[in-house]
């Protein structure tokens, strides 16, 4: 009798692979208020690889926690896929929570790193300021564009 069992775990990391050797041109649509960002499956892997590489430049190893206060786009989903598939934990931060309250959450859960949109850096961050610990401690990226991430620590 032949088995129907799968040779692999069921994790994001696998499911993240099948999609991108098996789907690689699906479409992935970003609605940005007016319009709309089409890119596919197979430019987003690529985009998460180079993530969670940039992830390790900055010294990221399975365990640890990464942060990420963002809207729910597709470089959201990026980190969705390229912090697990890293081995490190995502910790989705909440961003309709004032920035006192989530200094309290980021420095209770001791992120390493906070993945923050561009959009929302003025407010959590300020002009120079960072929201928790001491500079340096808690590197933050910020989303520049839709194809482009810079670093900031």
């Amino acid at each position: 009798m032949n088995s129907t069992m799968q040779d692999s775990p069921l994790s994001i990391t696998e499911l993240f692979r099948h999609g991108a050797q098996v789907y690689p041109d699906s479409e992935i649509i970003t609605f940005e208020g007016e319009q709309a960002r089409h890119t596919s499956y197979a430019k987003v892997a690529e985009r998460v690889n180079r993530l969670a590489g940039a992830l390790r430049t900055l010294g990221i190893v399975p365990g640890d926690r990464v942060g990420t206060l963002s809207w729910n786009h597709q470089e959201h989903m990026e980190a969705y896929f390229a912090i697990p598939c890293m081995g490190a934990v995502l910790h989705t931060l909440n961003l309709r929570l004032p920035p006192p309250q989530l200094a309290q959450i980021i420095n209770h859960a001791e992120d390493r790193v906070v993945i923050v949109d561009d959009s929302l850096a003025k407010k959590y961050l300020g002009q120079d300021k960072y929201p928790f610990r001491q500079p340096g401690e808690v590197r933050v990226i910020f989303k520049v564009q839709p194809e482009h991430t810079t670093s900031m620590g």
